[in-house]
């Protein structure tokens, strides 16, 4: 009886998971056919391949002091991946975005569920994540790695801290 209900619960957290990327669907009404959201030097490398190859560690004008361009490897290889796999840039950035969103509802979820065992909470949690004025106002595209991954990474740690 005990494990049945531990496997609806589950279900249940799938469901909700399911829910979250449907409504982060919303994000590929934001384009107009054939435009860019991120543009310009707003952080989409318009050549990917080509900004992966000027990638570098160390800037050699003012002194010597370390590459910011390093930041932006994570986001460049994934730009690199699909160009190879010959998805134009908008569709990309598309993908980009659905998933950046998509993982941030996830991870804010994962993160209330560390706090509490509401499903209410954690999935209203995930949605004023989703759409709050702040991240609706993000323009720079590498601003939204560390605002996906914080909840999840604050989730783990206290995880982590119950279970030690």
């Amino acid at each position: 009886m005990w494990n049945r209900r531990i496997s609806v619960w589950k279900e249940k957290r799938f469901l909700d998971y399911v829910l979250i990327m449907l409504v982060s669907l919303h994000t590929l009404l934001w384009f107009r056919e054939g435009t860019l959201y991120f543009q310009g030097d707003t952080g989409i490398p318009y050549n990917p391949i080509k900004n992966l190859n000027l990638l570098y560690f160390w800037w050699e004008q003012q002194g010597g002091i370390e590459s910011w361009g390093f930041s932006q490897t994570f986001y460049l290889l994934f730009f690199v991946l699909l160009e190879k796999l010959n998805i134009n840039l908008i569709i990309s950035q598309d993908i980009y975005i659905y998933l950046t969103r998509v993982i941030a509802g996830c991870a804010m979820y994962y993160l209330s569920a560390a706090l509490t065992n509401n499903r209410f909470v954690c999935l209203s949690s995930a949605f004023i994540y989703l759409f709050s004025p702040f991240q609706l106002g993000l323009i720079f595209i590498y601003v939204y790695l560390p605002y996906v991954f914080m909840p999840l990474i604050l989730g783990l740690y206290i995880k982590g801290l119950h279970n030690k």
